[in-house]
């Protein structure tokens, strides 16, 4: 196993947006999460306490050219089958287009765009028991078939409630990223992150994670292979955060990355660091915190 806590997850998403209101009118009004607070950016939250998306509110902000690297989708998790039944019926209901949908084996997974085209990923997970394994039981042996859209509406409460909150348990699973090498920022983020490779996908992707899930960082090449970071003042994705259960596992991983010398460590206000992959990609480290703090 990797040498991160392995209660580390993914915290906040923060993305670049132009149009604040058309964004809300999709994670808020469409996918149900809370708006629980308003400055320079708005956070959005499941529980009305802890955000996990941040928009960034740059109005000036151009699209991000294609080929570019960056974020390929951000991953909202349902705690129950229902749940994300509930969530097909929301997206339906709102006349909004599904992109893919899949069986992975480990989860089964709706994808869309939200209104500024970034991905999106809404699944639940099957429990970690009947996951397929690799041959060496080291990793996972995810795969892609199809998902049955009319059984997976059967599952959903027709007496839920589409226009309010989704379920307190919902939040963000994992990243997925476009990078320009997926062996270069496989090794980022296995050896200087720490993360556990889980799956490794002939040279297009890569899938890791800390204390066994099947993945909180995945990565490709499908639409990035060689491609540039993402320009300045671009929409997308701003950073992403690794949220560590307290302030000792967090030292622990700052003082271990840091000792590897491959990476520039930034500290930030409230005891966080940042660091940037291969492709100029944000990480934040930090403890979660509720929004209030």
């Amino acid at each position: 196993m990797g040498s991160l806590d392995p209660r580390v997850h993914i915290g906040a998403v923060t993305l670049r947006v132009a149009d604040l209101d058309r964004q809300l009118a999709f994670y808020s009004g469409a996918l149900g999460l809370r708006d629980i607070a308003r400055d320079s950016e708005s956070m959005l939250s499941a529980d009305g306490a802890r955000p996990l998306l941040r928009l960034k509110i740059e109005p000036a902000a151009a699209p991000l050219p294609p080929g570019s690297t960056g974020l390929f989708h951000t991953a909202i998790r349902y705690p129950t089958r229902a749940a994300l039944a509930d969530a097909l019926r929301r997206v339906l209901e709102a006349g909004l287009r599904l992109d893919g949908a899949a069986d992975h084996g480990v989860s089964e997974a709706l994808y869309l765009s939200d209104a500024e085209g970034n991905g999106v990923e809404l699944y639940r997970d099957r429990p970690a028991e009947s996951w397929p394994r690799a041959t060496d039981g080291r990793g996972v042996a995810m795969y892609t078939a199809r998902l049955d859209l009319q059984d997976l509406l059967a599952q959903a409460d027709p007496a839920a409630d589409l226009v309010g909150p989704v379920d307190a348990a919902t939040d963000v699973g994992h990243v997925h990223l476009k990078v320009s090498d997926v062996e270069r920022s496989e090794r980022f983020y296995s050896e200087v992150v720490g993360l556990d490779v889980m799956q490794l996908w002939s040279g297009q992707a890569a899938f890791l994670s800390a204390g066994g899930y099947h993945h909180h960082v995945g990565m490709n090449v499908w639409q990035s292979r060689g491609g540039p970071p993402a320009p300045p003042g671009t929409t997308g994705l701003h950073r992403f955060a690794l949220a560590f259960p307290d302030e000792h596992a967090l030292g622990a991983a700052v003082k271990r990355i840091a000792g590897t010398g491959n990476v520039e460590l930034v500290e930030l206000d409230g005891g966080k660091a940042l660091l940037h992959d291969p492709d100029a990609i944000a990480v934040e480290l930090a403890v979660e915190r509720p929004a209030a703090d």
